[in-house]
């Protein structure tokens, strides 16, 4: 947590996500966190409506098998969540 990783809330759209990840890789990569903990040190920084996804997550699966997930599955599952397709089709179209 001395890195000072950034919070995300669900509701700051497909460049905030984007963002957060890039945030994210380069902290793990400072930090040289463990594979098996980067989706709970991940997780740890979510809030709000991020924070509530993730939690309904939990009621699908065992807390222990979402904490093993690995932090590909979890940028995928949150590009799903977090990235409508339209928003993401509105920023391809800017480019």
């Amino acid at each position: 947590m001395k890195c000072n990783p950034i919070s995300f809330h669900g509701n700051e759209g497909a460049v905030g996500l984007s963002r957060w990840i890039e945030k994210f890789e380069s902290v793990f990569g400072i930090s040289n966190c463990a594979k098996e903990n980067k989706v709970m040190f991940a997780a740890a920084t979510l809030q709000g409506l991020a924070l509530t996804w993730w939690n309904n997550q939990f009621a699908t699966m065992a807390r222990a098998v979402a904490n093993i997930k690995s932090w590909t599955e979890m940028k995928a599952k949150m590009m799903e969540e977090f990235c409508p397709p339209k928003e993401i089709q509105r920023m391809e179209h800017e480019l």
